[in-house]
């Protein structure tokens, strides 16, 4: 069990309206996720193994944080702002429209999930130096089939 140190619970209804707000429905263990959570850091340092597209080699890496939600958004900025993080990287075509960002790991890459038909709920982790020739779009590397199969996948770093 994945334990997050400063998570706190947050309405479905905010959710529900932030899934309305971006258009998209998101899965339902990850939408779970946050009703109990809302993002946070993890207390262990916890990684996750995936195979690297872009170096074709295997890689690990670790959450540095799991994005929120606020519910009265104000002039203050946050840096782990779910809305502000989806609306920038879509607004800057880092990611399709189609790929949610949830996550990220200290060296500023995103970990995110596809939000397509084909691919519904796969967790990927995102370059933020590399860009695909033919989109522009973060090169991404597959890390885990769903949320709940990417929670299950992190180890304790020793």
């Amino acid at each position: 069990m994945i334990k997050i140190s400063d998570g706190y619970p947050i309405k479905k209804e905010v959710l529900e309206n932030f899934e309305k707000k971006i258009g998209q429905k998101l899965p339902n263990d990850y939408k779970e996720f946050m009703i109990k959570n809302n993002g946070g850091e993890i207390e262990e340092d916890l990684v996750f193994d995936f195979y690297d597209n872009s170096s074709n080699k295997n890689n690990s890496s670790a959450v540095n944080c799991f994005f929120r939600l606020y519910e009265n958004q104000n002039d203050e900025e946050n840096w782990d702002d779910l809305e502000e993080i989806c609306e920038r990287m879509w607004e800057e075509e880092e990611i399709s429209k189609t790929i949610f960002p949830f996550a990220d790991d200290a060296g500023g890459n995103i970990i995110c999930m596809s939000l397509n038909k084909e691919d519904y709920g796969t967790i990927y982790f995102a370059d933020h130096e590399l860009e695909e020739k033919e989109t522009g779009y973060l090169v991404m590397s597959k890390i885990a089939s769903s949320f709940t199969d990417f929670l299950n996948c992190m180890y304790l770093y020793e």
